[in-house]
């Protein structure tokens, strides 16, 4: 095991999946005797003191990202996405058995699906359309090709494109707005305006059709996560699914936790009086 020398070795050390692993399931088991709002400060004071140290020992304040040891610059996204996440958010209210099982799925999944629970990753699924390319399984069928991953921000979400979302528990397929009619049409069958965007159909073979790359994206991105469901909801800002994609964007403000900008802003005040 590397020993580290010095400070500077310690803080350039930390491995982010293993830490926000630890975090996730010391707040979760305190959460099942403690209320929520304990929880939720130990999750922020687990990312505030690290930096306020960090600060005190290269004595300068933590202005940007490059001003963060490298092993710890995605850790103010996480903080971000765990008290924004239905594992730990006050609001809106989580029933208490799907926090449950969130808590559970923190204590027994893998530290790169608890990282994935709190960083979702987003995929621009209507590059599908220009690119025949995407979707599409290797010569082993091991893997699919993917877009290239988005921020998770409203601001990279565009009116008329088509989108997935990847927490490790669920799938969440928007559908902008202004998506093509001709789009929706490849994608969902025929219904009623309020049914629509609920089912997302399964082909009965891989003929290279937008549905059926689509699937295969979904389909593998499920194979990474080994013994788990994955629920796939589709949704749009019209429908009343829109929360389980608008809350999972842990770069935006929420009514309780400020925005990735705010939250750096914070960081570097209190860093400052260190």
């Amino acid at each position: 095991m590397a020993m580290a020398q010095n400070e500077t070795d310690l803080f350039n050390g930390v491995q982010m999946n293993p830490m926000t692993a630890w975090v996730a399931k010391q707040a979760a088991i305190k959460l099942t005797l403690a209320p929520l709002a304990k929880g939720r400060v130990q999750i922020q004071e687990a990312v505030t003191q690290p930096c306020k140290m960090w600060a005190k020992y290269c004595r300068r304040p933590l202005v940007t990202e490059d001003d963060y040891p490298e092993g710890m610059r995605s850790w103010p996204l996480i903080c971000l996405g765990m008290l924004k996440s239905k594992a730990f958010r006050d609001e809106p209210i989580v029933k208490p058995d799907i926090r449950s099982a969130l808590f559970f799925h923190i204590w027994t999944c893998s530290t790169s699906s608890v990282d994935l629970l709190f960083r979702p990753t987003l995929y621009p699924i209507h590059e599908l359309l220009h690119d025949t390319s995407l979707g599409v399984w290797d010569e082993d069928e091991t893997a699919v090709s993917l877009p290239v991953e988005l921020g998770a921000t409203m601001s990279q979400v565009m009116p008329d494109g088509l989108y997935l979302l990847d927490d490790a528990n669920t799938l969440v397929l928007w559908i902008g707005e202004q998506l093509d009619s001709s789009v929706v049409d490849q994608l969902f069958a025929p219904a009623t305006p309020h049914q629509l965007f609920e089912l997302l159909p399964q082909p009965e073979q891989d003929d290279g059709s937008l549905l059926a790359r689509v699937w295969n994206v979904i389909e593998f991105l499920r194979s990474m996560c080994p013994g788990r469901s994955q629920q796939l909801v589709c949704c749009s800002s019209t429908s009343a699914e829109a929360g389980e994609f608008t809350f999972r964007l842990y770069e935006d403000r929420t009514k309780h936790v400020m925005n990735y900008t705010e939250f750096m802003d914070h960081l570097r005040e209190i860093s400052s009086h260190s």
